[in-house]
């Protein structure tokens, strides 16, 4: 599968959006250390939506009963603790509202429900989908709009420093964004701009993957093509959006 880029994310969440939104929780499954299925109710549907963070396979989706059997997928009798940790703050509660920050591929899922003493609360589900940095966090949320947004509360996987001396990642540390890389809105771009910086379009560019450049051989009028009408690309080893 090609990269699950932020480009492939944001249109999933543009198609999705109103089935999200005000949907609620009504059974949370972690089949593995990498899987996630949290079963989802809104507009009289129940709908299974499976996330992935496996290092070469990382991808979230509305998953059907025939393809969650063709992955063989099982539910362990005994639920990890990270699931277990889900259920309590998140079984029954409602999405209030799903956003994706800037050029992100984060997907965030905000959840209104009630403490021990009755009190309301928002709690936040960051799905983070970045290879092999890709994880789930489950933090409060602090009501703020700044780059460190609250406690975190569980993870799928801790990171501990000894992993990463940038971003650690454990229940009871703040919930801080990933370092933002420098880069230009391809959308916002003029073809003069681009054909200056071709050759390093990929790390110049939000939304330019190299599967995406090589499907349009780096033509400008082609990608805008390309992400004004979306299409699946095949070829004999793999596909790309």
């Amino acid at each position: 599968m090609k990269s699950f880029c932020s480009f492939l994310l944001k249109n999933f969440y543009d198609e999705n959006l109103d089935f999200l939104t005000n949907a609620k929780i009504q059974k949370i499954q972690q089949p593995s250390r990498k899987e996630l299925i949290i079963h989802l109710r809104n507009h009289h549907k129940t709908k299974k939506f499976y996330v992935n963070i496996s290092p070469n396979f990382f991808h979230v989706c509305f998953a059907s009963d025939e393809n969650l059997r063709k992955r063989e997928i099982e539910i362990p009798k005994v639920p990890p603790m990270f699931c277990m940790l889900l259920r309590k703050y998140l079984e029954n509660a409602k999405i209030v509202r799903a956003e994706i920050p800037d050029y992100e591929r984060i997907l965030e899922l905000y959840f209104e429900n009630y403490n021990e003493i009755g009190e309301k609360i928002e709690i936040c589900l960051a799905i983070e989908l970045m290879g092999r940095h890709s994880n789930i966090i489950l933090y409060n949320v602090d009501g703020s709009k700044n780059r460190s947004a609250g406690e975190i509360l569980g993870c799928m996987h801790n990171v501990g420093e000894e992993k990463s001396q940038i971003r650690e990642l454990a229940g009871g540390l703040p919930y801080v964004y990933p370092p933002q890389k420098i880069k230009k809105d391809f959308l916002k771009t003029t073809k003069e701009e681009f054909e200056k910086e071709k050759k390093t379009a990929q790390n110049t560019f939000y939304y330019l993957t190299y599967p995406i450049l090589e499907d349009s051989d780096y033509d400008f009028d082609k990608l805008n093509k390309m992400f004004c009408e979306p299409k699946i690309f095949i070829n004999n080893d793999d596909f790309s959006f």
